[in-house]
């Protein structure tokens, strides 16, 4: 076993474990964390994008809605309304063909 090839090691000074390794090792520890360091503050970015489109949708979703139940009970209103003329006329005309009727049965 050569000596490089020891490391790292650990040795107790005082209270505290320290850890000795190559310059080397120290560098790719040091490489590996800035990786996930720079991944984690990706994935917090994505997460953040994510939480804003689902919010956005959410909106949407609820602007939709409501604006169809408001179209849905205008539709119904106007229906009503239209049901309300139609029979109306309906009155009318039956009444005036009772009318007509009376009147034939009388000229006879």
């Amino acid at each position: 076993m050569s000596w490089a090839q020891s490391y790292p090691t650990q040795r107790v000074e005082g209270k505290d474990t320290v850890v000795v390794m190559t310059i080397k090792q120290a560098q790719d520890i040091n490489f590996v964390f800035a990786n996930q360091k720079s991944e984690i503050n990706q994935l917090k970015q994505d997460v953040k994008d994510m939480r804003s489109i689902a919010d956005s949708l959410a909106t949407l979703q609820f602007r939709t809605y409501h604006q169809l139940l408001k179209t849905q009970q205008d539709l119904t209103l106007q229906k009503v309304k239209s049901d309300k003329r139609l029979n109306r006329q309906a009155q009318l005309f039956f009444g005036f063909w009772v009318s007509f009727v009376s009147y034939l049965q009388i000229t006879r």
